[in-house]
């Protein structure tokens, strides 16, 4: 289990202490989801060499694998090459996205790009929250976005072009009322 505690605080008030603490199978299960949403894989490691959260640890059967003599899977017993790699590969900051940090792995001639995090928020052990998915599939995913907006932008254009022509088509009668009004 992860354990988080933090203070109960109420107008300025310490009222006592709040604890929860979720299973890594129950974690996995939650960043699995996570990563499905975002068609990524998400994960979570827990400082430079352990894995705390990863779809390969969904569910129960990764609890029961656990013990107090190996809390947490090895990063290099992970049967994921892109995390595997993640802390063998410099990351670059991205000024506009405070925090994330963005690599690219290669991994068998695919190229990869991983979003990360750093957080101590919930100790003095790091964890690297990030997702990832192949260059590939996000080439497609933002040529399709391109696609979609250019056919936004040309239905944009024909309903202006249709609106003119209305307008004109519309302002016909009111001219020709003007004009025989002004004889």
């Amino acid at each position: 289990y992860v354990y988080v505690a933090g203070p109960l605080v109420q107008d300025g008030k310490d009222w006592g202490v709040i604890v929860t603490g979720v299973s890594i199978g129950q974690l996995s299960k939650f960043v699995t989801t996570t990563g499905r949403q975002l068609d990524m894989t998400a994960f979570v490691l827990y400082g430079e060499e352990s894995v705390l959260a990863h779809p390969s640890l969904n569910g129960q059967a990764a609890d029961a694998s656990f013990s107090d003599s190996r809390p947490l899977l090895p990063l290099t017993e992970l049967n994921d090459p892109v995390v595997r790699l993640f802390h063998k590969t410099r990351p670059e900051n991205i000024p506009e996205l405070k925090d994330v940090a963005l690599r690219e792995i290669e991994v068998d001639d695919e190229d990869y790009l991983v979003l990360s995090r750093v957080t101590t928020a919930f100790g003095d052990t790091p964890w690297h929250i990030g997702v990832y998915a192949p260059l590939d599939d996000l080439d497609d995913q933002i040529n399709r976005l391109i696609a979609s907006l250019s056919a936004g932008l040309g239905v944009l254009g024909l309903a202006i072009v249709a609106a003119v022509l209305l307008a004109r088509y519309s302002a016909r009668p009111i001219r020709t009322l003007s004009a025989s009004t002004e004889r």
